[in-house]
């Protein structure tokens, strides 16, 4: 696999975000690459069918602004994005998004999956790694690219 010129990474409001970052901000520095940071705000439908947030636009915002700061460094480009999706819907709208920004690599953290979801297969990163054909990087937990341990990777 060559290195990937437009590298797409997804966050969410948990720590393992940090290590996505970081190992992102590796590998744009080492290889060139551009950078797209998205964050999907979850709607949860509630009793009345209509649908409730997790988190409010501009906290998601602040997320996103945090994440572009974390990224940038000499010779990297980064941009960014927020979107909203109905929670089955998170994994669907992040590779939407990488294929209209043209990505050529994906992303995630290492969060682990609890009960159901990892039985099903419905955590966000089962459902990236069903729906696209790019490759999907999920960043170590606190390793350096360089480092003791690689990415688990799908191509």
């Amino acid at each position: 696999m060559t290195a990937p010129r437009r590298v797409l990474v997804a966050i969410d409001q948990f720590d393992d975000r940090h290590e996505a970052l970081a190992f992102t901000r590796e590998l744009a520095c080492t290889t060139g690459a551009a950078v797209r940071v998205v964050h999907v705000i979850e709607h949860h439908p509630t009793r009345l069918g209509q649908a409730s947030a997790l988190e409010t636009r501009a906290e998601a915002e602040a997320l996103v602004d945090e994440a572009v700061y974390s990224l940038l460094a000499p010779g990297v480009d980064v941009s960014c994005r927020v979107r909203a999706a109905k929670l089955q819907h998170v994994g669907a709208t992040i590779v939407d998004e990488a294929s209209s920004w043209e990505a050529e690599a994906i992303v995630l953290g290492s969060r682990r999956l609890r009960g159901w979801q990892r039985v099903l297969g419905q955590g966000v990163r089962q459902v990236v790694m069903r729906l696209t054909e790019l490759p999907v990087i999920v960043a170590p937990a606190r390793r350096s690219l360089a480092g003791e341990r690689s990415a688990s990777t799908r191509s």
